[in-house]
């Protein structure tokens, strides 16, 4: 079948657990494993091991990302869904976010507070991502489904386990 629509972060359970599929008109895939490679760091381009941007202070106007942690140091902005975090580098990107703050819900933030590890150095090249690839090449993508996976990291077993933890946790601070 043709394929419709492919994604890699679905937030339907929040974006702490996103879920991989492709959508066809008649079925849903899911495509998990390509994204616990991703997240265990094994499929990763070598260039991400090295990457200069992977600093606060970058060459653009504005950078863009997920506002990791806003959960310690802002509990009220946090949501289930996910928090975009920008940081303005420039007057040009002052301009910009000037031009769109009055459609956008924001809050100003300390630099030390929104820090994620991506903006303090490039993602370490994992010990098994050689093996990995040599097996991807050599034995294919079943083999390497099967080996190189966290298990039932999105089952509705470990979903419901995580909500409920995150459940009594509202209750416990009630």
């Amino acid at each position: 079948e043709k394929i419709k629509f492919v994604t890699f972060k679905d937030k339907t359970f929040g974006w702490h657990y996103p879920s991989t599929f492709i959508r066809t008109n008649s079925k849903k895939i899911k495509i998990d494993n390509f994204a616990n490679w991703f997240y265990m760091s094994l499929s990763l381009r070598e260039s991400c091991y090295e990457c200069p941007y992977t600093q606060v202070n970058r060459k653009s106007d504005i950078t863009i990302g997920d506002f990791w942690g806003i959960e310690k140091n802002y509990k009220k902005f946090a949501n289930k869904y996910g928090v975009s975090l920008m940081i303005i580098h420039t007057d040009r990107g002052k301009e910009v976010f000037n031009g769109i703050k009055n459609d956008v819900f924001y809050i100003e933030t300390e630099i030390n507070k929104s820090l994620q590890p991506r903006l303090k150095s490039p993602e370490k090249i994992p010990i098994k991502r050689e093996e990995f690839w040599n097996n991807m090449n050599l034995k294919g993508i079943d083999y390497c489904s099967k080996k190189y996976t966290r298990s039932n990291y999105n089952s509705w077993y470990r979903i419901l386990v995580r909500n409920l933890k995150d459940i009594v946790k509202k209750l416990i601070k009630k």
